[in-house]
C-alpha cells in the first residue's frame, strides 16, 4: 500500500535536482570492507552481482555522511508509519540517513546535532553523532556491558548481533538462491557492522574513560616505525569529558598491515596523578582482520541453500593468502585493487557516489514512488530499524 500524506501530489518528483553526495573524510578501511567482504561474497557462492551488492552496501555505510530530504511524491506506509518523512513547503522529504562522520571523530561535528532533512527544512528532528552514526553501525553494543555502570565497550561477535546474523541466514535460506537486493543490502550492511566490532574491540561509541587507549608504537609490514596522530589528544585524563570511539588512539586500527603496540587503564583508579596504566596490547592487524573474515564467511556461507565451511580451504589456502594481502600495505583504491586481483581474481570496481546516486535517481522504467525507489525506501527503513534494536 502507498500512502501520499499530504493527500495531494508533491511538487517535488523524479526530475527535481538530487541532494549534493556528502562522503565522509578518509573511507573507512576499505580492504576490509569492500575488497574483502568481495571475495568473501564470490567465494562463498554468490554471483559476481549479488557479490558487487553486498561489498557495496559493505563499504558505503562507512562512507555516506550526507544529511538530506529526497524530495517524493508517494511513500510506502510503512515509511509513514514510523514518520520517516516530513511536509515540506515544496513536498515530501524522506530522510538520507548519514551513516558516516563528514570528518571522522572532529570534535565540533561529535557535538553539533545535524538536522535530518537540512537546517532550511523546518523539521526539528536531528541527529546525534555518537548515538545515532557512531553506536548502531560502528560501535554496535552488546546487550549487557561489562562493567556495571559503565557503557558498554564493543566485544567481537556479541551474542544480540550473532542471533540477528542468524536471522538474516534463516531469511536468506527461504530465498532459495535467488536473494532480492533488499536482502543483499542487509546482508552487507550488517557485514560491515560485524567487521566493525573486530575493528573496534573494546572501544565505545559514547565518551568513557575505556577510550583512553594510547598507542606505544606502529610498525609496517617492514618493521618500519609509523607515526599516528590521535584526532584528539585527552593525554593521560582526569576530565570528565572522555575521548568517544578510536578518536585518542587514531586510524591505527584501520590499516590493515600494521602491527601496534598500545596501554590502557584498567580501572578509574588508574586516572588519577598517574603517567602511564597498566592495561598492555600488541594487535597484528593483518592476524585481526583475517579471524573477522572467518566470522564473516561462515555468515555467507550460511545464507546460502545446501552449502557448508570448507574448513580445510580455510587453514590451507584461503586463511594464509587473506593474511598476505592484508599485510602488505593499504594504498590508494587502485593499488589495493591491484593487491587483491593478484590474490583473489574478481572484479573489483566500487564508487560511493554512484551507489548514492543509484539510490536516489532508482529505477527509472517504473512509474510510481514506491517502485522507482524502493532500493532508497528499503535501506532507510533497515537503517531506521538497526538504529531501533540496539
Amino acid at each position: 500500500m502507498n500512502f501520499n500524506p499530504s493527500c495531494q501530489k508533491s511538487k517535488n518528483c523524479a526530475n527535481s535536482e538530487l541532494p549534493a553526495f556528502v562522503k565522509g573524510d578518509v573511507p573507512e578501511c576499505p580492504a576490509l570492507h569492500y575488497f574483502a567482504v568481495k571475495a568473501l561474497s564470490c567465494f562463498a557462492g554468490f554471483s559476481h552481482e549479488e557479490a558487487q551488492i553486498i561489498a557495496e552496501y559493505a563499504q558505503f555505510l562507512g562512507d555516506n555522511a550526507t544529511s538530506a530530504g529526497l524530495p517524493v511524491e508517494e511513500i510506502t506506509e510503512e515509511l509513514n508509519e514510523k514518520k520517516l518523512y516530513f511536509n515540506s513547503e515544496t513536498g515530501i522529504l524522506v530522510p538520507i540517513i548519514p551513516t558516516s562522520m563528514k570528518t571522522w571523530y572532529n570534535e565540533t561535528e561529535i557535538e553539533t546535532k545535524i538536522p535530518w532533512f537540512g537546517a532550511s527544512a523546518g523539521d526539528k528532528r536531528t541527529y546525534d553523532t555518537i548515538t545515532d552514526i557512531l553506536r548502531p553501525f560502528h560501535f554496535y553494543p552488546p546487550s549487557s556491558p561489562s562493567n556495571p555502570g559503565d557503557p558498554p565497550v564493543v566485544r567481537f561477535n556479541p551474542s544480540n548481533l550473532h542471533n540477528r546474523l542468524t536471522e538474516i541466514e534463516k531469511e536468506a535460506q527461504k530465498a532459495e538462491g535467488h536473494p532480492g537486493t533488499d536482502l543483499l543490502m542487509k546482508i552487507g550492511v550488517y557485514i560491515h557492522i560485524l567487521a566493525d566490532t573486530m575493528l573496534h574491540e573494546r572501544f565505545c561509541a559514547e565518551r568513557t574513560w575505556q577510550n583512553l587507549k594510547r598507542l606505544v608504537t606502529a610498525l609496517d609490514e617492514n618493521g618500519n616505525r609509523i607515526i599516528y596522530t590521535p584526532y584528539k589528544d585527552y593525554g593521560f585524563s582526569t576530565l570528565e569529558k572522555y575521548p568517544c570511539g578510536i578518536q585518542q588512539i587514531g586510524k591505527v586500527v584501520h590499516d590493515s598491515y600494521v602491527d601496534y603496540e598500545y596501554i590502557f587503564p584498567r580501572g578509574v583508579h588508574e586516572l588519577a596523578d598517574k603517567l602511564d596504566y597498566s592495561g598492555h596490547l600488541t594487535p597484528v592487524n593483518s592476524h585481526r582482520y583475517t579471524d573477522a573474515c572467518e566470522i564473516i564467511l561462515r555468515f555467507l556461507t550460511n545464507c546460502i541453500p545446501d552449502s557448508s565451511f570448507d574448513e580445510t580451504n580455510w587453514k590451507q589456502t584461503l586463511k594464509p593468502k587473506l593474511r598476505s594481502v592484508f599485510a602488505t600495505g593499504n594504498g590508494t583504491f587502485n593499488e589495493l585493487k591491484k593487491a587483491w586481483k593478484k590474490e583473489f581474481n574478481y572484479a573489483y570496481e566500487y564508487d560511493a557516489g554512484a551507489v548514492y546516486k543509484r539510490l536516489m535517481e532508482g529505477d527509472s522504467s517504473k512509474t510510481t514512488d514506491p517502485e522507482r525507489l524502493k532500493e532508497f525506501y528499503d535501506y532507510t527503513l533497515l537503517l531506521y530499524n538497526i538504529k531501533q534494536e540496539i
